[in-house]
């Protein structure tokens, strides 16, 4: 059976009204504040490009000038990689606006681009796992593992990559401080992006996967991604609460970050009609 383009189109605004509901579940005036806004695309061939996007923002939630850096480094990479030098494919994208630029990027320089990207997405990654195990250790935040036993741990599993983190040689205050401030404190703005991707596709925290493997196979995962993404970033301080009347006393200070210091990354559905964004998620009706 074909889908109708009224049919094509209410399927995806059916990602919007997950997430209305979700903003009312968090309270909708309070939460729906962000630090900054990204929207990428997820529909129409475009997901790796969304990808690319999502990546970026993961590993450079506060060097905007970098992304774009690391977008075309991705990109160029994607597009040397499929063809030959002398093809006729490759002569079809040089003649194409906007790739040609890529095409002349030196090998070198996309090397260390995506090198000091992997570099941050490992990073990013092994604060994800520390979250993903204080929330899968117990739904009650007051039975939970400490944060900070977590934190000693991940360490111990990266002292190849920070030697700083060998708690044998060192005191373990001083490792679990060094681990704070050097992964989990970068990771704050992009914190929910770090726990959804690292839930979906890094099981343990020494695995390694591509960037340019997450960005090939973009059409699988994105969307669902980004959805999941946004309920924990205004669901975040249901997930990770401060040191409270909830929170037994004497507990390590907890992983606590306001929704309106995350970055949201939104799904940009519909190029045609850019009314499609995070205005029309507080008007969904004209949308019908």
């Amino acid at each position: 059976m074909t889908t109708t383009p009224s049919e094509k189109q209410e399927d995806r605004l059916g990602i919007y009204r997950r997430l209305s509901n979700a903003w009312k579940m968090a309270s909708i005036d309070r939460d729906m504040a962000y630090q900054e806004l990204v929207l990428a695309p997820v529909f129409d061939g475009f997901a790796p490009v969304g990808a690319a996007i999502l990546l970026s923002v993961l590993c450079y939630p506060e060097e905007q000038d970098k992304r774009s850096s690391f977008v075309d480094a991705i990109s160029a990479r994607m597009f040397k990689t499929g063809t030959k030098p002398r093809s006729p494919e490759r002569k079809e994208l040089r003649a194409t606006p906007g790739i040609s630029s890529l095409l002349d990027l030196p090998n070198k320089r996309i090397e260390q681009i995506l090198n000091d990207g992997l570099r941050r997405f490992h990073s990013r990654m092994r604060a994800g796992w520390v979250l993903g195990q204080k929330l899968s250790s117990s739904e009650d935040p007051n039975t939970q593992l400490p944060l900070r036993d977590l934190m000693l741990t991940a360490a111990r599993q990266n002292t190849r990559t920070y030697p700083a983190f060998d708690s044998s040689t060192g005191d373990k205050e001083q490792v679990i401080t060094s681990f704070r401030q050097r992964v989990m404190t970068p990771a704050r703005p992009v914190a929910h992006l770090a726990l959804e991707i690292h839930n979906l596709f890094v099981r343990d925290n020494t695995r390694k996967i591509g960037l340019l493997e997450l960005v090939n196979s973009a059409e699988t995962w994105l969307a669902e991604t980004i959805e999941n993404a946004e309920v924990h970033r205004v669901l975040f301080g249901d997930l990770f609460p401060s040191r409270s009347s909830t929170y037994l006393p004497g507990r390590s200070k907890n992983y606590c970050v306001p929704p309106a210091e995350m970055i949201a990354v939104l799904p940009f559905i519909d190029p045609i009609t850019p009314e499609i964004g995070w205005d029309a998620l507080k008007n969904l009706e004209r949308l019908n």
